[in-house]
């Protein structure tokens, strides 16, 4: 009995409409916040004031609970709006980070490419010179001897390279498998060069 009562009473439905001003303060604007605060204040000045379906004083119950209401909405909005900007936060400090990686891949690739090609054009020239001096044997020393150093020059620079680009700085690049492919190569061509330089 006392259930069907509850839907008579004035002062029940402004309560309610005071709980639910948090939900309205984090789901919506200032405005439509200000206007639901505005009407839910009226209606229960006017049940306490005007139609006496309020008892008296009732109508600053149903402010405070309102007041609460809205602290609590104001509270997990804010969590959101933060949580929200940490996200855009973090995407954007990844994108930037990616960003980075990949000029700074593109600077080294552009590098490496350059030293390589002139360190291999240089062997190139000094080999076609040997070619050219098969009545010379000294000039064909000294062209040898300067594609040894040529190529010697070039081990050493990809090597300094892989250096920039190793993820621990200062790691034995020697039992790395790319530096042993590049000492078989050397192997392969006859230049594998006495001491690699680092740095």
């Amino acid at each position: 009995m006392g259930i069907v009562a509850i839907p008579a009473d004035g002062g029940v439905y402004a309560l309610l409409l005071a709980m639910a001003f948090g939900l309205v303060v984090y789901t919506t604007g200032l405005f439509w916040t200000c206007l639901y605060g505005a009407c839910v204040i009226a209606i229960s000045l006017s049940g306490e004031l005007i139609t006496d379906e309020i008892s008296f004083g009732g109508s600053l119950i149903v402010t405070a609970t309102g007041a609460a209401s809205g602290l609590i909405g104001w509270g997990l909005k804010q969590g959101r709006e933060r949580e929200r900007a940490l996200s855009t936060d973090l995407a954007r400090i990844s994108h930037d980070r990616d960003q980075a990686v990949r000029l700074e891949r593109e600077r080294i690739a552009d590098e490496l490419h350059n030293i390589v090609a002139h360190d291999i054009t240089l062997v190139l020239m000094h080999v076609r010179a040997h070619h050219l001096m098969k009545d010379s044997v000294e000039g064909q020393e000294q062209a040898l001897n300067t594609i040894e150093r040529a190529a010697e020059q070039a081990l050493t620079n990809i090597h300094r390279m892989l250096q920039m680009v190793d993820e621990k700085p200062g790691e034995d690049l020697d039992r790395t498998p790319v530096d042993d492919l590049l000492r078989t190569m050397g192997h392969e061509l006859g230049v594998l060069p006495r001491e690699v330089v680092n740095g």
